[in-house]
């Protein structure tokens, strides 16, 4: 976990062995307290964190039934 603002690392998670990076958050999620302003940026293998922390944002997909437009490409 990174602070932007005083561009600092804030704490780290490892694990044994080969593991998806969203089983090691949420892992790290039951020792790792989140104040509840805390903004989570994550990519699209994180499908699912919101469900363990409500300020978070992914990356929008695209797909053929819905393409992105132009705004938030550049977002």
């Amino acid at each position: 976990m990174i602070d932007f603002s005083r561009k600092k690392v804030i704490s780290t998670f490892f694990a044994k062995g080969s593991v998806h990076d969203f089983n090691m958050f949420k892992q790290s999620f039951k020792e790792t307290k989140f104040d509840a302003s805390t903004q989570i940026l994550a990519d699209s293998g994180y499908q699912g964190v919101g469900r363990y922390h409500a300020c978070c944002k992914l990356p929008l997909k695209e797909t053929k039934l819905r393409p992105l437009t132009e705004e938030p490409k550049t977002g």
